[in-house]
């Protein structure tokens, strides 16, 4: 639904664009036609030649503008990627298993009270002894 209308949009806009481009072409042949017949006028065309960069300025705009919507359009149409499938990743995944999350055995005691890690040392030795003794 959306990529039809996205198609409808920019056909619209690209016929409008070579109608443009057609009306500026003839633009530029009249004002050569009369650089050449007047000197005095030449000033005057001077000054229409720099309305005219203004417009092709304002085209150019609106040229970056449907550049970008055609840009998201392509991602659109790019949607589906041949270098990637989910065909064998379950497979690849259990090749090694899939792993049951552990916690570390020992974990790390980087910045923890040292009363509390000495205290912690000789609580292991005691449980060690009682379990010695059974």
């Amino acid at each position: 639904m959306v990529l039809e209308e996205l198609n409808e949009e920019l056909a619209a806009e690209a016929e409008e664009d070579e109608y443009e481009d057609e009306d500026d072409d003839d633009e530029d042949v009249d004002d050569d036609d009369e650089d050449v017949d007047d000197d005095d006028e030449d000033e005057d065309d001077d000054d229409e030649d720099v309305d005219d960069d203004d417009e092709d300025v304002d085209d150019e705009d609106e040229e970056d503008e449907q550049g970008g919507q055609r840009t998201a359009f392509n991602l659109i149409k790019m949607a589906k990627s041949k270098n990637h499938t989910n065909h064998n990743q379950n497979k690849k995944a259990h090749r090694n298993g899939i792993k049951k999350v552990k916690s570390q055995r020992h974990p790390n005691l980087k910045g923890v009270c040292p009363k509390f890690i000495r205290n912690q040392r000789f609580a292991k030795k005691g449980s060690a002894d009682a379990l010695k003794k059974e």
